[in-house]
């Protein structure tokens, strides 16, 4: 059992803070990239006796062996007093003028441990993560005191500062608005006594206080600084318990930490995001489509009104050519987001004759050669094609649906298509299938007869009503199209979601008002009552229908988003204003809240025709619950959308239980929650969001990497959404940004002794019940995408048994081992992923 306890250190330079932010907001481009920062160690280049060294903006951090020294500065350069003229923003001379004078102001402030293990000395103090830069110091005429190659860090970890404690701290890229600087962490080791947690601090200027949000206070010359409260919680059965971390002010300079009771049995989880990232120039931004590559790389695309949008030399289009419009982006980042590897524009020149240029990304897939893939309508006829396009014309109406394909380094579009006829036409939602060489399109089409269809196309006409859905199968290899029909009857059908199976069947999802849609016999709903959800399996090799149902009540239903959870069950999301919407007795939400929309999940039982299905909402009036993403794992639901409820289901102790946008009426948050496969119990629901506005926008905007791990884009108003270390744009840039995030579930029945981070930043292995009989669970993650091998060996080195585990995603996964027909004893199990291993020793009781 490990506490962690995550108090991000930030500063808030009353009257500093203010000027700062007009500055950057004159200048964009200050605000693009995080501020790298990370400790460099002092191997005798510093007198000082202190072990390592950050820089962070104006504050300077020490690590020594006694707790923590912070010297924070601030630079105030005024106003010439000859000239009367403003500062200059960006510092130095204007023409000939003297320089603007500068004034500083420092505080230092110090945190001490105590009563440590040792007065003068702690376990050790070493540097964790070494990073590939390094620093050089040639420093007086004393050639013995200098110093290369002096190594930079992420971490630094003090051991055994109490007994059975360590304290780690962190350098990240940006802890709130205000820049970067360090978050501390305790692990505490089992059977460690929390209540040794004493810090000291030296130089407030005035007494310690704790804030009403839990937030301890910190007053300096140069204004407040604050550590957030700390928090932690424990898997308790399914479900998960808050163990109730918190400050302790015990005199005017001292505090601690005190807590409810602690089962040293269970693992404590912690701070269970990965990474975070605004992504945005000084105009509005949206994010709209995320997918994740064979690498761990994160793509996003979306639309942005703004000029000063990042984008990196070399890319296929690196500028805005309407500004204050929308216009397409497409951008691919590191797997930790601190790298921008391309962005791109992707979009017309010339304007319609009306003066609109509109275009609307609404998916985006990545093939095995990390080649993206976006696409969805646009109104610009010049749109940029290239010449083996499938569609080449563009008809005079409001939208056409288009797709292209990008290069693996965003210079340069290797391939783009319109895809409508004389109607207004969009794609809404694309898969690549297992092979990598079948591209699934669907979307929508508007009184389009010459939609280009194939000849062995199953409906190669309208149906003769308002809208109808398009199925098209594209060929990656020759690039060709090999399937494309109309689908639904008369009435308006909109497709969301499409998800292959096999090369010629696929599952195709979303809204229907047709009499006579297509279903099957043991459909849950055969006839359309207004506007009711589908879900069909269509096998267009012999064009029969697996399995296809209405899903609904008399209100408004559609379904969003499909996950497969095993060969006799698909489950579905989406979003319902039904007041009859089929929910089951005992569901883990029965309540239906009128006058706004309600999230459902269903999992339907197509062989029989049974189901089981929950309301997943808040009460409060006017309010609304979108859920746009879901995936399946063995036992449990996992899911994501927004929610605009103060009421939503959280769970007690969750990462965030409060409704973080209160800055106006209807502001959302993100939500992600897990229920168990009966939905008869939601096992873990958190808030995720910052103080304004977050929300996605699409089914497109959710893409999990397994039940576990899941990625997400949408828009956010917010100044402090959440964001990860070294993020590539730690701040908010403009009026409303794009932003990346990915979330890690903590893990819902996992009972261990050892740690298991859900931050992925390296091999992670855990082997659970230990000890165990019979039957081992393993639960590992990796922090990129790679082939995966386990391993057995028994006390004297042989190996029992080996597990081939192909090719997995990064995340979090999990699997079983059999002992059976092992003796008792203790056995290394060993986990192998690309160059690097992780061993956990296991024993075997019978």
């Amino acid at each position: 059992m490990w506490l962690k306890m995550y108090k991000a250190l930030f500063i808030l330079m009353l009257g500093v803070a203010g000027a700062a932010s007009a500055r950057d907001g004159a200048h964009g481009d200050m605000c693009r990239q995080g501020q790298s920062v990370f400790f460099v160690a002092n191997e005798g280049q510093w007198d000082e006796p202190f072990a390592f060294k950050l820089n962070a903006g104006g504050t300077t951090y020490f690590v020594t062996e006694q707790g923590l020294t912070i010297d924070i500065r601030q630079y105030d350069r005024t106003a010439n007093a000859a000239s009367g003229l403003p500062p200059y923003p960006m510092g130095g001379l204007r023409g000939e003028e003297e320089p603007e004078p500068v004034s500083v102001r420092g505080h230092v402030l110090k945190l001490n441990f105590v009563n440590p293990v040792s007065p003068h000395s702690v376990g050790g103090l070493r540097g964790v993560d070494k990073l590939p830069s390094y620093s050089n110091y040639f420093l007086g005429r004393d050639s013995c005191r200098w110093r290369s190659r002096v190594g930079h860090y992420q971490r630094v970890i003090a051991e055994n500062v109490w007994q059975g404690i360590d304290v780690e701290f962190v350098a990240v890229g940006a802890v709130s608005a205000t820049g970067p600087g360090i978050k501390t962490n305790y692990h505490v080791h089992p059977g460690a006594d929390v209540s040794q947690i004493q810090i000291e601090y030296e130089g407030l200027d005035a007494p310690l206080q704790v804030d009403g949000s839990g937030n301890l206070e910190l007053a300096t010359s140069l204004g407040d600084l604050k550590e957030q409260k700390p928090w932690a919680y424990q898997i308790d059965g399914r479900q998960q318990r808050d163990v109730g971390v918190q400050f302790a002010v015990m005199n005017e300079h001292r505090y601690g930490v005190i807590t409810s009771s602690i089962d040293a049995s269970k693992e404590l989880v912690i701070d269970p995001l990965i990474y975070g990232s605004y992504f945005g120039g000084i105009g509005p931004d949206w994010g709209l489509a995320t997918t994740v590559g064979r690498d761990g790389s994160v793509f996003a695309s979306g639309e942005s009104e703004s000029a000063g949008l990042p984008t990196t030399p070399g890319a296929y289009e690196d500028f805005n050519p309407f500004p204050g419009r929308p216009t397409i982006y497409t951008s691919r980042f590191s797997s930790d987001l601190s790298t921008l590897a391309y962005s791109t524009y992707v979009g017309a020149h010339v304007t319609q004759p009306s003066g609109e240029a509109e275009a609307f990304q609404l998916f985006l897939v990545v093939d095995q050669a990390s080649r993206v893939w976006g696409g969805g309508a646009t109104s610009a006829w010049d749109w940029p094609l290239t010449v083996n396009a499938f569609d080449t014309t563009f008809d005079d109406v409001y939208l056409e649906g288009f797709f292209y394909r990008l290069s693996a380094d965003g210079s340069a579009l290797e391939y783009s298509s319109f895809l409508g006829g004389s109607g207004s036409d969009e794609l809404t939602a694309a898969a690549v299938d297992s092979l990598n060489y079948i591209l699934w399109l669907a979307g929508n089409s508007v009184l389009s007869p010459d939609l280009p269809v194939t000849p062995n196309a199953q409906f190669p006409t309208p149906f003769g009503g308002e809208y109808d859905v398009i199925l098209g199968k594209f060929n990656l290899l020759a690039l060709t199209m090999d399937y494309l029909s109309f689908f639904g009857a008369a009435g308006v059908d909109l497709a969301w979601c499409v998800l292959p199976v096999t090369a010629g069947t696929v599952w195709l999802a979303g809204s229907s008002e047709s009499t006579g849609f297509p279903t099957t016999p043991t459909a849950l709903r055969s006839d359309a009552v207004g506007t009711d959800g589908f879900v069909t399996s269509w096998n267009i090799a012999d064009g029969e229908f697996e399995y296809s149902t209405l899903l609904g009540g008399a209100g408004l239903d559609w379904v969003n988003a499909v996950a497969i959870v095993d060969s006799d069950h698909i489950g579905v999301v989406g979003v319902t204003m039904s007041a009859d919407f089929p929910v089951s007795a005992d569901a883990a939400d029965t309540s239906f809240h009128p006058d706004e929309f309600n999230g459902f999940v269903t999992i339907l039982t197509p062989s029989t025709g049974e189901f089981r299905s929950t309301y997943l909402s808040g009460a409060v009036r006017n309010s609304s619950d979108m859920v746009f993403g879901a995936c399946a794992a063995r036992d449990y639901f996992s899911v994501a959308g927004w929610t605009s409820n103060a009421d939503f289901p959280v769970s007690p102790g969750a990462e965030d239980t409060v409704l973080n946008a209160t800055g106006g009426i209807n502001l959302a948050d993100l939500f992600l929650c897990k229920l168990n496969l009966d939905l008869t119990l939601i096992e873990y629901c958190t808030y995720f969001g910052g103080d304004f506005d977050d929300r996605l926008s699409q089914s497109g905007s959710v893409y999990y990497v397994n039940a576990d791990t899941v990625w997400l884009t949408g828009a956010t108003g917010s100044t402090d959404f959440p964001i990860s270390p070294n993020a590539f744009q730690p701040v908010n840039a403009g009026l409303g940004d794009a932003f990346i995030a990915g979330y890690a579930f903590p893990p819902s029945d996992a009972v261990s002794e050892r740690p298991y981070p859900a931050i992925l930043s390296d091999l992670n292995l855990l082997v659970y019940p230990n000890p165990f009989n019979g039957e081992a669970q393993v639960l590992y993650g990796l922090s990129q995408s790679q082939n995966a091998n386990l391993v057995i060996y028994d006390l004297l080195g042989r190996r029992v048994q080996s597990l081939n585990l192909g090719w997995q995603s990064a995340g979090t996964h999990r699997t079983s081992l059999s002992f059976d027909s092992r003796p008792s004893g203790i056995y290394t199990i060993r986990l192998q992923a690309g160059t690097q291993a992780a061993i956990q020793r296991a024993v075997l009781v019978r």
